[in-house]
């Protein structure tokens, strides 16, 4: 939730987009059915975010089971399946003079790196602590390296 309240939620709001961000992913599925439906009869647009982590399904499938988790109330093109791991956007958007204090790679491209790896060099570097370590990150996060990166 700290990546998208520090990075996707300024890229909203500096279009004057109001967000209300909710991480759903331990909530009740019946709760979730019910808030989308109540959404959707307000008109308000909403955007559902998922990992699609190690799973050997496919995207369309991926997405199909998440619409049968919420009792198909969530539309099908407002599902996003994240395919990277979320440790890979972190040390994306890592500026190379922050991972050089930091004692991190500089990595010109971040696609290979999960949750393994990125604990590979937790351990190596000055905060050992992941929670420390992604806060201290996402202070010095740059958009623009993390699209170089992550393309």
């Amino acid at each position: 939730m700290i990546n998208f309240e520090k990075i996707v939620l300024p890229i909203f709001n500096k279009r004057q987009i109001t967000v209300s961000l909710r991480m759903y992913a331990n909530e009740k599925h019946q709760e979730l059915a019910k808030l989308i439906q109540s959404l959707k009869q307000m008109n308000m647009d909403y955007i559902l975010v998922a990992d699609k982590n190690s799973e050997q399904t496919c995207i369309t499938a991926k997405k199909e089971n998440i619409r049968q988790r919420y009792n198909n109330e969530a539309e099908i093109d407002k599902i996003i399946v994240v395919i990277k791991e979320i440790e890979s956007w972190y040390l994306s958007g890592l500026i190379e003079e922050q991972a050089k204090k930091l004692d991190l790679p500089v990595l010109d491209n971040t696609e290979n790196v999960g949750k393994r790896k990125f604990d590979e060099y937790r351990r190596h570097c000055r905060l050992p602590n992941r929670k420390d370590l992604m806060k201290e990150i996402l202070k010095y996060f740059s958009i623009k390296t993390a699209k170089q990166r992550l393309i």
